[in-house]
């Protein structure tokens, strides 16, 4: 009597446990790395539903590796930022942020003036930001400031040359490789780890980011004029499923 009733309080305990990691699964990973107060927060934070972003994107068996990828194809390094985003930003944090790696940083780190004189760049003299503290890695437990970090992007360049990006004209590369929907600021060696993986073949090593990026992807994919391999749908739809919407 005394195993039986042992047992049944494992299994009791047990099944709290796993119901306590099935609702924090469900809840926390569906939060963007990215705060939410910046311009373009509506297009990196709106409600990313897997199933309904792949529902219209073209499948194929597998990816092929298409000849001519070059990082130079999608743009000479990161575009230089202009319009009513960067006045915003420039009056909002008092200082300047030239390029689209200063925009992502900004989205993820504290921000503050920095003196700053353009003599070395060739840039006008004026007061850039820097970016100050430090963040959880959103691919690992990993904490990282802005110095240690890369700009990932979600969907690589060379994938994404592979899967349709080849044909596309020089400007919608460049608008691909500078959108903010597809880059995120992380842990340098993770960056370097994924390399030009697919879902299929690389996912963050923390099981509770897996969610939010996989949301991200499908919403590039549905967005750009890209093919997805067959095995990379299937396990983009895997990695939110404590949520019905995005089976």
């Amino acid at each position: 009597m005394g195993i039986s009733i042992r047992i049944r309080e494992l299994f009791f305990f047990s099944l709290v446990a796993l119901t306590a990691v099935g609702v924090g699964l469900a809840l926390w990973p569906f939060i963007s790395p990215q705060r939410s107060d910046l311009p373009w927060s509506t297009a990196i934070n709106m409600d990313l539903n897997i199933a309904d972003n792949l529902r219209e994107v073209p499948v194929i068996e597998k990816r092929e590796k298409i000849p001519g990828y070059k990082r130079e194809a999608f743009g000479d390094g990161w575009a230089r930022t202009s319009g009513p985003d960067l006045m915003a930003l420039s009056a909002k944090y008092h200082c300047l942020l030239p390029t689209t790696r200063d925009l992502i940083l900004a989205t993820q780190f504290a921000v503050q003036p920095n003196d700053f004189s353009g003599a070395k760049s060739g840039r006008p003299a004026a007061q850039s930001c820097k970016f100050i503290g430090s963040i959880r890695d959103p691919y690992s437990p990993e904490i990282i400031t802005a110095k240690k970090s890369d700009i990932d992007h979600l969907v690589p360049l060379a994938a994404a040359w592979d899967l349709g990006a080849a044909e596309w004209d020089p400007a919608l590369r460049k608008a691909f490789a500078n959108d903010p929907l597809n880059l995120v600021a992380v842990s340098a060696q993770h960056n370097r780890d994924k390399s030009d993986k697919l879902p299929a073949q690389w996912l963050p090593p923390d099981l509770g980011s897996r969610c939010w990026y996989a949301r991200r992807l499908a919403a590039v994919f549905a967005t750009y004029p890209l093919r997805v391999p067959q095995k990379d749908v299937s396990v983009l739809r895997q990695q939110c499923i404590f949520r019905k919407t995005t089976n």
